[in-house]
């Protein structure tokens, strides 16, 4: 158990009684349990697959890379990269646009419940 997970079991539970009415607190206690526990079994199977990927692409991207550099020249990975980045950028431009995204944070989803803080005693 690492400080992080410790202040954020303390802080969580301290704070779920202000934020939640007294009658949901039991369904809120065991669904924030109930994520902890599953966030703590699924970490390890998260991050070992990103770590495969991650490394896989590197070993595929050296291969490639190597390919183009030996038909076109030392720098021609590099222009390659370059054009990708580019390219990445400008296709993802109009989906990260400063008004896409407060458009999207400005709606709130049809099953959430407003929540209403607990009287403080």
């Amino acid at each position: 158990m690492n400080a992080g997970e410790i202040v954020f079991r303390s802080a969580s539970g301290a704070m779920l009684p202000a934020v939640v009415p007294t009658a949901r607190l039991e369904r809120a206690n065991g669904w924030l349990a109930g994520g902890a526990t599953l966030a703590e079994q699924m970490v390890g199977r998260v991050g070992s697959t990103n770590l495969f990927i991650a490394a896989g692409g590197n070993c595929v991207g050296a291969l490639l890379a190597g390919g183009v550099a030996a038909g076109f020249g030392i720098t021609a990975p590099y222009w390659a990269g370059f054009a990708v980045a580019v390219l990445v950028s400008v296709t993802t431009w109009r989906v990260f646009s400063r008004a896409t995204m407060a458009a999207a944070y400005a709606t709130a989803p049809a099953h959430a419940e407003p929540a209403t803080p607990a009287p403080v005693s």
